[in-house]
């Protein structure tokens, strides 16, 4: 009677909830494995096959799944939390698969042994892999697939007893066929060891898998043989786990208990029919049979316990419980230590927030003291200091978060395993300059001085491939001239809405009085040169008065390309990145201004000048008067390297076009000449044209530049046997008659090597 009531009360809410997160009865922060879970769990409740006599079981249903196809997928996702379902439900086809799929849907959803790996955290998981963290073994498989039901019980019984030695994953490639396609998976079950992506298909039994795993094992196990080998390897670690054999067979279980303790402390077999193990032997334990001991350095005293069983996970766990544990924090104590770091400690905090009884992750996280040694670790159980976590706005458990030194603090959102939350605490901790903001820090912040504002939410994939590109841009700026944040919009939804946030991640620049602006690229070099071209533009922005002053006055010795914009422009937001880029290059040249103005904030002088359509360019040549003479740019070709190639139609070249005979008069003369030879149909030579004009313009005075059309003067570029084009030679006294050519395309490179060559020329030329 209980559960058919609750089945009630459950088909109920679902009715009449209308927010899909209510409906699947999650978080908005919760993950994709978070939300499948859930929904798993009402599919097979609320099923239509389970309910034949309900007449409102398929309506109900397709609500469910739709809340599901929504919210699993990154893009629809995106668009819900912020404009909500463009589809009727009402008029929605019935469309969901049989009872029976669901029986069987996330075959490992609840295995503790085996992570569920998804389209979000798939690449940074074999990723870590092959940066030294612990290998992965990763099984693909389908629900639909026989073979795969027969399997799953030996792939869990197998995670059970060797998962820490390896982490074991799985792929269901109904839901994540995208992650499959990416892998060349073609069959199932198929199953892959990363970081060396071996394959290996086809049902395979227990053994074979165990085997398989071993000769891949990564492992520091050490075999002492003698009194004085021991002595030099006990410095190495703190804490050591023997294994007292007297045989001199290894058994294979050896090799994972070492492989799940790799990395936390020194693992050794000891051949006690070589050196006397009694010393390493508990007073109460006189056999010299098979045992392991847990040895533990106290102040230079190696203080030894027994360990009676030999299964890896025992020992383990037995190891970990022997292990120092991690502190509890209280909030006073978590204030005394954010407040140290806020003056300057340098110790940055790790803190796992935990609810409710320790678990198997809760006793593993002690690893963390060995990969994290810097830092002090500590946890906060919420049930006990609830106020503390709401007012940290910790919304899930298990949560990392690391508080840096100067103040500010990020948390974690990734897959919970030891190496990513090692991974992600070390980042954090480097970036200083990066951190999580409030409402009310935003406020402050963006009043005080430059500040990047990340606007994400924890479940989008781009967003979480961001925040490291994000860190590591952060550590090339001081403080003092901007600072880096994030916003969790899952948290704060308002001010994301205030801040028109319409799309995850959305990146903006605030500059205080200046409206902010939006970041292109997401890779750590691209947000550093938006940064620097933002707080220290090389473009120069217009308003009506500094127009006419500076671009309109009546004779100019500048040459002004001049860019009408606007924010909500599409084409204008993918031109800026190359405009400001063309602006860096044209540093060089200090007659050519680039210009911009901004068509929503100076509007009188858009409607003056005639802008119709955005982007718009107009170049000012050398000599106009006024406004008189304008060149409009009307071709499609709008990135850096186009638009510098058109700017250099109407500046005036200091390189000369030589015939062979203009040519032989030069070199005959002994002056210093750089010369370019090059062919028309080249691309490369169009690209580095350019280049060598820049080039010419610094050596003026100097040495004389030139260039030479080799597909029209095919003969002399013969005689000097060019090799190919474009080729750069100096030709002076001392210099052979073919010319010193300099290898390198590079115009600072050219630059320095041919002020080199005129220094060995003039030299030459005193003798």
């Amino acid at each position: 009677m209980f559960i058919l009531k609750l089945l009630v009360l459950i088909n109920l809410s679902v009715i009449s909830a209308s927010d899909y997160y209510e409906i699947l009865g999650v978080q908005r922060s919760a993950n994709v494995n978070e939300i499948r879970k859930a929904f798993k769990k009402l599919a097979l409740t609320l099923h239509p096959d389970k309910n034949k006599d309900d007449a409102d079981a398929q309506e109900r249903f397709i609500k469910v799944n739709r809340a599901y196809e929504v919210l699993k997928d990154e893009n629809k996702r995106k668009h819900y939390d912020l404009h909500g379902d463009d589809e009727n439900t009402s008029k929605l086809r019935p469309s969901y698969k049989s009872y029976a799929y669901y029986q069987s849907f996330g075959l490992y959803d609840d295995d503790p042994f085996v992570v569920t790996l998804t389209m979000s955290d798939f690449e940074s998981t074999v990723d870590l892999a092959s940066e030294g963290g612990r290998p992965w073994f990763i099984k693909f498989y389908s629900p639909l697939c026989s073979h795969c039901h027969v399997a799953a019980p030996i792939w869990s019984k197998l995670a059970s007893e060797i998962s820490g030695a390896v982490m074991f994953g799985a792929v269901n490639c109904e839901e994540d066929w995208q992650v499959c396609r990416s892998a060349r998976i073609t069959s199932y079950p198929s199953y892959v060891f990363y970081p060396e992506e071996d394959l290996l298909i086809g049902s395979k039994t227990k053994e074979e898998l165990r085997n398989y795993i071993l000769e891949r094992l990564r492992i520091d196990l050490i075999r002492i043989k003698s009194q004085e080998f021991w002595e030099r390897e006990k410095l190495n670690h703190d804490n050591w786990l023997l294994i007292l054999e007297n045989s001199h067979y290894v058994q294979p279980e050896y090799y994972i208990i070492a492989g799940m303790l790799r990395g936390l402390l020194g693992v050794a077999v000891v051949h006690c029919g070589i050196i006397p193990c009694s010393e390493f032997k508990p007073v109460n334990k006189n056999e010299i049979t098979s045992d392991l001991v847990y040895l533990r350095k106290h102040q230079d005293v190696w203080i030894s316990a027994a360990i009676e069983n030999g299964d890896p996970r025992e020992v383990m766990t037995r190891v970990l419980h022997n292990l120092p544990d991690i502190n509890y924090l209280t909030p006073d104590a978590f204030e005394i230590i954010t407040k140290q770091l806020e003056l300057g400690s340098t110790a940055p905090l790790l803190v796992y927030f935990q609810l409710g009884a320790a678990t198997d992750l809760d006793l593993e996280i002690k690893k963390l003291t060995a990969l994290l040694p810097s830092f002090n670790i500590g946890r906060v159980q919420c049930a006990r200091w609830s106020e503390l976590c709401r007012s940290l706005s910790i919304n899930r458990y298990p949560m990392v978060a690391v508080y840096k030194r100067g103040g500010g603090h990020e948390m974690f959102h990734g897959r919970i395993t030891l190496d990513t939350i090692a991974r992600f605490a070390k980042e954090s901790a480097a970036a200083t300059n990066f951190k999580e903001f409030n409402p009310d820090e935003f406020g402050r912040a963006i009043n005080q001085g430059p500040v990047l504002v990340d606007f994400y939410a924890p479940w989008c994939p781009p967003c979480l491939r961001l925040l490291p590109e994000l860190r590591k841009a952060s550590a090339e700026f001081d403080p003092s001239v901007i600072s880096f944040a994030s916003i969790d919009c899952t948290i704060h939804m308002e001010l994301c809405r205030q801040h028109s946030v319409n799309v995850y991640p959305t990146t903006m620049l605030y500059n205080m009085t200046k409206k902010p602006m939006t970041l292109g690229g997401r890779k750590a070099n691209l947000i550093v040169e938006f940064v620097e071209d933002t707080i220290r533009p090389k473009v120069i922005d217009l308003t009506l008065d500094s127009f006419y002053e500076m671009v309109g006055k009546k004779q100019t010795d500048c040459l002004w390309l001049v860019g009408f914009f606007t924010h909500w422009c599409g084409p204008c937001q993918q031109m800026e990145p190359q405009y400001r880029k063309l602006a860096k290059m044209m540093l060089e040249i200090p007659k050519v201004k680039i210009g911009r103005v901004d068509c929503e904030e100076e509007v009188e002088l858009c409607r003056e000048q005639g802008v119709k359509y955005y982007p718009h360019l107009r170049l000012y040549p050398f000599g106009s008067k006024g406004l008189n003479t304008v060149m409009v740019h009307s071709g499609m070709q709008r990135d850096a390297q186009s638009l510098r190639r058109w700017l250099h139609n109407f500046i005036p070249s200091p390189v000369k076009e030589l015939t062979p005979h203009l040519f032989k008069s030069a070199v005959a003369s002994g002056e210093p000449w750089l010369i370019d030879f090059y062919a028309p149909w080249c691309g490369h030579c169009t690209v580095f044209e350019p280049d060598f004009i820049t080039i010419g313009q610094k050596l003026e005075g100097q040495i004389t530049t030139g260039k030479v059309n080799c597909d029209e003067y095919y003969q002399l570029c013969q005689e000097l046997s060019i090799p190919g084009y474009p080729t750069v030679r100096y030709f002076g006294v001392g210099i052979s008659r073919s010319g010193e050519e300099i290898y390198s395309q590079k115009p600072e490179t050219i630059y320095e090597e041919a002020l080199r060559l005129l220094k060995v020329s003039r030299k030459h030329d005193e003798l």
